[in-house]
């Protein structure tokens, strides 16, 4: 199994590097400060994506990738304010 953890400060500017090494050599992606809202799609035929949006503020949010090959599930709520949902 291979991680990549990544601050990513703005994925929105940063998404075609998504196409390369050494993210499509990595299973499992880790990235803080994604800058996504609720409204932003990601779709990559082999990732299941789970994300965590900071609505009211700028800055922050949690994305989580784990490949279609592996079970998933969400187990319940990280914070009372936070909820942590899959992407479609």
């Amino acid at each position: 199994m291979s991680f990549l953890q990544w601050n990513c400060r703005s994925l929105t500017n940063k998404k075609i590097w998504l196409n390369k090494p050494p993210f499509t050599t990595s299973e499992f992606w880790v990235f803080q400060e994604t800058f996504l809202k609720a409204v932003d799609r990601l779709s990559f035929h082999n990732k299941i994506f789970f994300c965590i949006h900071r609505n009211n503020r700028s800055g922050g949010g949690l994305l989580i990738d784990i490949p279609t090959n592996m079970s998933d599930r969400v187990i319940s709520k990280i914070r009372k304010t936070q909820t942590l949902s899959r992407l479609q």
